[in-house]
């Protein structure tokens, strides 16, 4: 995750490389799901519902001080998405590429640059989350958040208290980017949306002030996102609008229309499409927004 100063895009903001679409289960519903480029109507996902994830090596926080972030999401009683520790430790080295990370960055922020656009990272952010995935399903392979220690006192709001106008309370920070792991975009700000006032004291809402911690828990919009990729004893599911009826993945049926079966909708396969590789994707970030005065 990446977590900036407050600004009227958002509390935290994201730096997304992909196509993304709104998906409302109910009107008072703004959740938002990360899509593929160039297949909009595949939105990101994960084929388990088990992720296994650790805190790299000489990050100095212990697993268990943040754990919270992820059983947040996991407590839903809708889902039944899981997260396990890859170790006995819950610490892993850099190179266990198979395992969904947590770590700081001390030095050397703006120089992390986008991969895609080659633009230096925002030095605002408090967080990103980078994610691994398939350029034409969107099943993700793994995830890693990144927090940047460099620019901002992280700290946990409860015990620490609001130590300066840089403290970001990391539990609240990690829950938004833990969203974005599952595959969940910012809510969509409801003068933006068709269908009236939403809450955005949303987690996956896209600003953050410092010392604030209330994103540590969930709102009903991003249960319902959750739920909706995930639910319960069902397999995962897409997010987002049928694709045209003159693509070439579907085709037309007498009483409606199907998903052609090498995109995979609703199924644990694993299309051809990763056949050609996965792409990361900066998945997002928190901004501190200034505050006016």
């Amino acid at each position: 995750m990446a977590l900036l100063p407050m600004r009227r895009s958002g509390t935290f903001w994201l730096i997304i490389a992909s196509v993304t679409t709104v998906m409302w289960s109910t009107p008072s519903e703004a959740f938002v799901c990360k899509h593929v480029e160039d297949y909009e109507y595949a939105s990101l996902y994960w084929a388990t519902r088990t992720i296994q994830w650790g805190v790299r090596e000489g990050t100095p926080v212990e697993p268990s001080e943040i754990a919270a972030a992820f059983t947040a999401w996991s407590d839903v009683p809708c889902t039944d998405i899981r997260f396990e520790l890859a170790t006995s430790s819950g610490f892993v080295p850099e190179t266990r590429t198979d395992v969904s990370q947590v770590f700081f960055v001390w030095e050397g922020w703006k120089g992390r640059t986008n991969k895609k656009t080659g633009k230096p990272r925002d030095e605002h952010a408090v967080a990103v989350t980078i994610t691994s995935y398939s350029p034409v399903t969107g099943r993700i392979m793994k995830g890693d958040i990144e927090v940047n220690a460099e620019g901002f006192d992280l700290v946990d709001l409860l015990q620490d208290g609001c130590v300066s106008n840089k403290a970001m309370d990391l539990l609240a920070v990690l829950t938004h980017e833990v969203g974005h792991l599952l595959g969940l975009d910012h809510t969509q700000p409801f003068n933006e949306h068709p269908q009236g006032d939403v809450d955005l004291r949303a987690t996956m809402a896209e600003n953050i002030d410092a010392c604030e911690g209330w994103k540590r828990s969930l709102a009903e919009d991003d249960k319902a996102g959750i739920c909706h990729l995930y639910p319960a004893g069902e397999t995962w599911r897409y997010c987002g609008n049928l694709p045209n009826q003159d693509g070439r993945y579907v085709r037309a049926e007498p009483f409606g229309c199907s998903w052609d079966a090498n995109v995979g909708h609703g199924t644990n396969q694993v299309p051809w499409g990763d056949l050609f590789g996965w792409l990361v994707l900066l998945a997002g970030g928190l901004r501190l927004r200034p505050r006016v005065t």
